[in-house]
């Protein structure tokens, strides 16, 4: 049997393309017996328990993400090496130019950097950094016999923004955890909820979930709240959160690990995305039970058009429809909730091991 080489930023139950990192490595190891090599900046610690599992740990110097990067490379080129060409060699996009498959979470060519309001330094080493991992992207890609894409969304991106013909490109959708016991006093609080990256970056679009709550506050839903989970900084947002007067209103959490706790609080998540190759903190509050409204710009949004109309914005720009939105919810909130439940059954019903095990076989047949 093969052995594997999966290079990746971070394999653990903490984050949407880390988990499923996480998931695949767990299903070669402890499913199919296979050695495993994982060189990565971080992992769970019990990863390092399991059988034939070798956990090469990377350090990011200084915080730098981008010494993070080559230092990664670097290690996956060394246990490449030392493992030889029969070795399969698993890569996230741009983190190892030498992959025999390449695992797209994103396409950095296919979504821009929006920072609006950071410093001109800021803005000009984003650009940078943009301009690298879009070089990266392009490289690595272009040398992988196989990729997979989470969505089809990404696939046609792959294809779009990157030459990727789709002859080479397979689909495999995230798996699931299993559905959580529901709550039984699922009733309108007013709790909204918000789960993504922060920064100065805005495609995740807490911008206009902030203007939404300002104009449901202002149109007399002196209820509504906003919890703001998510890694990075805070400070643009808390400032921008105040201005709109409603610094009493909007708790940010910074990132939070146990997000079945932080969902049995929330009535409503907010996903007002620019761009989203999938979206699976939208995939896990529906699959726990509580109904969300996503951007028409997320590869999710594809599946739930399908299955739950209402719950896709089109205008996913127009604080105004996020408004309207949110209110249609909050008049019919038993109904949305019942949807909820039907999708995120449908949701659980695929889980871990079945998207692993049908990424590994799609590697294994036509690598």
């Amino acid at each position: 049997m093969k052995p594997w080489l999966v290079v990746a930023g971070g394999a653990h139950r903490s984050g949407g393309q880390d988990r499923a990192n996480l998931e695949v490595v767990r299903f070669l190891a402890r499913e199919r017996g296979c050695a495993v090599h994982l060189v990565t900046h971080q992992s769970d610690p019990e990863v390092r328990s399991w059988p034939g599992v070798t956990v090469h740990t990377v350090s990011r110097p200084l915080g730098s993400i981008a010494l993070g990067e080559r230092l990664l490379e670097r290690q996956a080129e060394r246990v490449h090496g030392a493992l030889g060409a029969s070795a399969i060699a698993l890569a996230n996009g741009g983190n190892y130019q030498h992959a025999t498959v390449n695992w797209v979470h994103s396409v950095h060519s296919a979504w821009p950097v929006l920072d609006a309001g950071a410093s001109p330094a800021r803005r000009l080493y984003a650009q940078l950094r943009k301009r690298e991992d879009r070089r990266r992207e392009r490289r690595a890609l272009g040398a992988a016999r196989l990729v997979v894409a989470n969505s089809p969304k990404t696939a046609r991106e792959l294809e779009s923004a990157l030459g990727v013909p789709l002859s080479r490109v397979v689909v495999v959708p995230f798996g699931s955890d299993p559905r959580p016991s529901l709550r039984t006093d699922r009733n309108w609080n007013g709790r909204l909820g918000f789960i993504g990256a922060l920064g100065w970056d805005r495609n995740k679009g807490l911008d206009t979930a902030l203007s939404a709550l300002k104009r449901l506050v202002d149109q007399g839903h002196s209820e509504m709240t906003l919890s703001v989970a998510g890694p990075g900084s805070s400070a643009p947002w808390s400032a921008h959160a105040a201005r709109l007067g409603l610094g009493r209103r909007v708790r940010f959490l910074g990132l939070v690990h146990d997000v079945p706790r932080l969902l049995s609080e929330l009535d409503l998540i907010l996903s007002p995305v620019r761009y989203e190759a999938y979206g699976l903190a939208v995939q896990e509050a529906l699959v726990a039970g509580v109904p969300t409204l996503v951007s028409a710009r997320a590869g999710i949004a594809e599946l739930l058009s399908q299955r739950a109309p209402p719950f896709v914005v089109v205008d996913h720009e127009d604080p105004a429809a996020w408004e309207a939105a949110v209110s249609r919810v909050k008049g019919n909130y038993r109904s949305f909730v019942e949807a909820t439940d039907r999708v995120g059954a449908e949701f659980a019903s695929r889980s871990w091991d079945e998207m692993a095990h049908e990424l590994v076989a799609a590697v294994e047949t036509r690598t």
